[in-house]
């Protein structure tokens, strides 16, 4: 199977996915060998959705993020942290509230990804929109990450736009 065809079976079981399509991608309780066919096939939808990212694929790129978590946290050989910081990217992009967890989640993964993830990724919807909304609403995590992105917002608000605007330009997202 190759990503086209991934995704093509993805998008009729959304928002769900069946266990053959999250088997043929996930990293756990697998072989060594499995884990890099998994990975090359999974690199490959990434690759095709960042030339094509649309928002009807969010279940998808949000079981991505999961894998891509999984893999830093398991510190796995074959997994690529260029990957992982795309699907984030992508996530941030397509601006959904309901993410600041698993963001969060991957910003914690491991070392790296507590740097890579920094405060901006987070404020996809907007900052104003995010703090609102985690004000506002009951996530794992609510009482660190409202503290976190409160601590960022002045750090992230001066170069905010200019970023927004490369990873739209990446993604071919206009505003």
């Amino acid at each position: 199977m190759n990503a086209d065809e991934y995704i093509k079976q993805a998008r009729r079981h959304y928002p769900s996915l069946p266990q053959d399509l999250i088997e043929s991608v996930s990293v756990i309780g697998i072989s060594q060998d499995k884990i890099r066919q998994n990975n090359k096939l999974r690199f490959e939808i990434i690759d095709y959705l960042e030339k094509n990212l649309d928002e009807i694929d969010l279940p998808l790129i949000r079981y991505i993020m999961q894998i891509e978590t999984e893999c830093a946290d398991l510190e796995l050989d074959g997994c690529d942290s260029t990957y992982f910081e795309t699907v984030g990217q992508m996530l941030f992009c397509l601006g959904q509230l309901e993410d600041v967890q698993l963001l969060w989640n991957a910003k914690f993964a491991d070392f790296d990804s507590s740097i890579r993830f920094d405060g901006s990724y987070f404020f996809g919807a907007g900052i104003d929109e995010t703090i609102t909304y985690l004000e506002t609403t009951k996530i794992e995590d609510k009482d660190d990450i409202l503290e976190y992105l409160k601590d960022s917002v002045d750090d992230v608000k001066p170069w905010l736009n200019e970023w927004r605007r490369r990873v739209y330009v990446r993604f071919g997202k206009t505003t």
